[in-house]
């Protein structure tokens, strides 16, 4: 695979962004940064302040986001680019019997093999981003995903393109 068509790390902090932004359950988030490569596996693992410098004697690597908060438990979470992937993978390659999670899957599977340059045009909704993350954290969905459909709230309608308008009515 080229690396022009490698989900960017902006896509997956989009995808945190907008996660974080709707998780009222999570303690305040705090942005900063992690080690990746080498760095991150042996020399910065773990979460550093966005301005913190350090130096670790020419290490292959590089810094990439990260945020980390708490969920309701008093767990403490850290979310970064390789966690969002992650969650990206466990739902593109996974299962689900639930009818309404395998309609959003399906929205993310198309997003996910899209060309890159037009995958980084698009931007996933908030609920698909909140349940990105929460596979990444939890390894399922733990918590409501915003403007989720219930079967309860919308009666879905397979053939709503079909059906006349009011339009054609008149």
């Amino acid at each position: 695979m080229a690396d022009d068509h490698l989900i960017s790390e902006d896509e997956t902090r989009r995808i945190a962004e907008a996660f974080v932004a709707g998780a009222s359950w999570l303690g305040k988030p705090a942005w900063g940064k992690t080690g990746t490569g080498l760095l991150g596996a042996w020399h910065a693992p773990g979460w550093y302040p966005e301005d913190e410098e350090r130096d670790f004697g020419g290490q292959e690597g590089s810094w990439s986001w990260a945020v980390k908060t708490v969920d309701p438990s008093g767990q403490k979470q850290v979310l970064s680019h390789e966690k969002v992937l992650e969650g990206v993978r466990g739902l593109v390659f996974g299962e689900t019997d639930d009818p309404l999670d395998q309609l959003a899957i399906r929205k993310l599977k198309q997003w996910f093999t899209e060309p890159a340059a037009e995958r980084h045009k698009l931007t996933l909704d908030d609920a698909l981003s909140s349940r990105v993350c929460q596979q990444a954290l939890f390894g399922r969905k733990v918590f409501p995903v915003g403007d989720e459909v219930s079967w309860s709230d919308k009666k879905p309608d397979w053939f709503e393109d079909q059906r006349p308008t009011a339009e054609d009515a008149s």
